[in-house]
């Protein structure tokens, strides 16, 4: 699966979405092709949302957007190599 980068031509039409019509979902993330390419487009980065998610609801929004950074640095380090960035839309 090829992630898609900025760096692309014509990145803008290789965005992929999700609409949802009906109900908003309780969390929407927005991920750089850095943690695709760290995680994986499977149970990976499934697994690494859902430790996000659980960090938020443990530990406080504060508190995840101070330690997202270093967690980020870490798993480009261990992983893709890659610059990442994370944003998160949470309706609860």
């Amino acid at each position: 699966n090829v992630t898609t980068s900025l760096c692309y031509d014509r990145a803008a039409e290789r965005f992929r979405y999700h609409y949802f019509e009906n109900e908003m979902p309780s969390f929407v993330f927005l991920g750089s092709d850095g943690i695709d390419d760290t995680f994986g487009d499977g149970e990976g980065l499934e697994r690494f949302y859902m430790h996000v998610i659980d960090s938020i609801i443990t530990d406080g929004i504060k508190t995840v957007e101070r330690q997202m950074p270093q967690v980020l640095n870490h798993y480009s380090e261990v992983g893709s190599h890659d610059d990442m960035s994370v944003a998160c839309v949470v309706n609860v």
